[in-house]
């Protein structure tokens, strides 16, 4: 699974199931104005669990989310700065992402 399929998958999720994801205190706390950061905090909460590669479904997200939350229930193997770090990254890889696609679309003619 590239990063793009992980946060369209997430980006999918209720909101009952993204409580379920975060429980607790450790949230994500971006500047960011309107936009709905939570997607590329799962993805990113994913990537830093795991590898996203070898991930194949949803349920293989889940597990990943999972994970995350015993890695920083563990104390200092994640905390809230890297996993900031690796949110913007996401973040980023999106809009790279997107900035091919739209270059790649037709021009109009400026005639």
């Amino acid at each position: 699974m590239t990063t793009l399929e992980a946060h369209e998958i997430l980006a999918s999720f209720s909101p009952e199931q993204r409580e379920e994801s975060f429980p607790g205190d450790f949230q994500m706390r971006l500047r960011g104005g309107l936009a709905d950061c939570w997607p590329a905090a799962a993805t990113a909460a994913v990537a830093m669990a795991t590898t996203l590669t070898t991930l194949e479904t949803e349920s293989d997200l889940r597990e990943a989310l999972e994970h995350f939350q015993h890695l920083v229930g563990c104390g200092g193997i994640i905390d809230e700065g890297k996993w900031q770090a690796e949110t913007l990254a996401v973040l980023q890889e999106l809009c790279r992402a997107g900035w091919a696609a739209e270059s790649a679309l037709p021009q109009a003619s400026d005639n």
